[in-house]
């Protein structure tokens, strides 16, 4: 049978977890820097198409849009793939892909929503820290 934490074990688990959760959601969001910021050069995208992946739950099909940027350096066509995915296709409209000069398939591109899991990771782990040191409520 397991034991009952006690209050101050309660609140050393919301806390390390806490720590654990801000550090990952800090060096998300710094690799993510990181590689925008390393980047040199940019151009537009001329064409976007998706690779799609589909799941099946509960009798239901969903398909996630991970989106492909094609854009060209020199006359040369590159490819900037990306590891985010959304239930909506991607628009075509041209997006501004940065690359670096020297290796012009090392690309980079800023998509709304790709940073929401970093953010939330960060959010949700200072929030967790927090909780053992609000006050208690008085019982009546």
């Amino acid at each position: 049978m397991a034991k009952e934490l006690s209050p101050k074990q309660s609140k050393l688990v919301f806390i390390i977890v806490g720590i654990i959760f801000t550090l990952i959601g800090f060096f998300m969001i710094k690799a993510d820097i990181n590689t925008k910021n390393r980047m040199d050069s940019q151009t537009y995208s001329t064409d976007v198409t998706y690779k799609t992946h589909t799941s099946r739950s509960d009798g239901k099909t969903k398909t996630m849009y991970s989106p492909i940027y094609h854009y060209s350096v020199n006359g040369q066509n590159y490819e900037c793939k990306t590891n985010f995915s959304s239930n909506t296709k991607p628009s075509k409209k041209p997006v501004a892909v940065k690359y670096m000069a020297n290796n012009p398939s090392d690309c980079y591109v800023n998509i709304a929503g790709k940073n929401f899991l970093n953010w939330l990771f960060l959010i949700l782990g200072l929030v967790a820290i927090c909780v053992p040191f609000l006050p208690k409520q008085k019982k009546y």
